[in-house]
Parts: C-alpha cells; sequence; structure tokens
C-alpha cells in the first residue's frame, strides 16, 4: 500500500511539473483608443507575457477591421514615425507593454468605428501558426499621446 501511495505522489508531482512547466503566453490590459466615427485607423495597446516557450509575433487580427499590423513607434532625427512589424520574439516568460509611443496594434478599415465600452475580439498570430486570442476594451476620451494614427505611412 505505502508503494502504491509513493508511485502515485511521484506521478502526481512529475505531472505538476509539467504542467508548471507548459504556462501559455497572456495577454493583459488590452484596450483600444476611442475614436470618431469617421476614423480609418485606431490603435490597441496591451501587455504580453510569453509563456514558457519563446515566442514570436507575426500578425495579429481584430474582428470589425479590415487589417490590423504589428506596429512600433520610432525616433528618428528627432522626429516621430512609425514603421511595421514584420516579427516581435520574446524569451520565455518576457513582458512587453504595446503602450503610446511604442510598439502598438494598428486597426485600419473599421466596418464600423466600436463604440466606448465595447469589446473586440482579438488574436496576436505566432510564427508557428499558433494564436493568442484576447478581447480588448474601447476607451473612449484618452488623453491624446502625441501619435496621430489618421495618417498612416
Amino acid at each position: 500500500m505505502k508503494i502504491a501511495i509513493v508511485i502515485l505522489l511521484a506521478l502526481s508531482a512529475g505531472a505538476c511539473q509539467k504542467q508548471a512547466a507548459e504556462q501559455p503566453p497572456v495577454v493583459s490590459d488590452a484596450w483600444i483608443r476611442g475614436a470618431p466615427p469617421t476614423a480609418s485607423v485606431l490603435a490597441g495597446y496591451l501587455r504580453l507575457t510569453a509563456g514558457s516557450k519563446p515566442l514570436a509575433l507575426t500578425a495579429a487580427r481584430c474582428d470589425g477591421f479590415g487589417r490590423t499590423e504589428i506596429h512600433q513607434t520610432i525616433m528618428q532625427d528627432g522626429v516621430a514615425g512609425m514603421r511595421g512589424v514584420e516579427r516581435l520574439e520574446l524569451e520565455s516568460g518576457e513582458t512587453v507593454e504595446f503602450a503610446p509611443g511604442g510598439y502598438h496594434l494598428m486597426l485600419m478599415q473599421p466596418a464600423a468605428v466600436p463604440a466606448a465600452d465595447a469589446r473586440v475580439a482579438c488574436a496576436l498570430l505566432s510564427g508557428n501558426g499558433g494564436e493568442i486570442p484576447f478581447e480588448a476594451v474601447v476607451r473612449g476620451g484618452a488623453a491624446d499621446d502625441g501619435e496621430s494614427h489618421e495618417h498612416h505611412h
């Protein structure tokens, strides 16, 4: 009887260690900057923490938008500009902030601009075909962060 209990405990511990070792990536604090009904481009922000394995993001999508891209604000010769990011690599457990003035999602070609407090289903896509689904809430009336998304480069 004692041997059976010891074996069960050993198997349980191994299963728990395997579970703990395979943590998925996590998206938190996802939001979209509110915009006027005529806007053709919106910006999305979030916090992404890679799971127990390295992660390479290659794309994004959000329901109700024709295109969603990962972008980064860069400074060049004292002027802020944006560039598309084809691949964003994170080490296991690493966190990256998608925030005004840095990485962000460009949500383009809206079927209709979502209203304040609306929730939009989105996903980050990894290079191996995996998806990290999340929901972003629209925050209306947010303060201007100095980034204009009306005139896309």
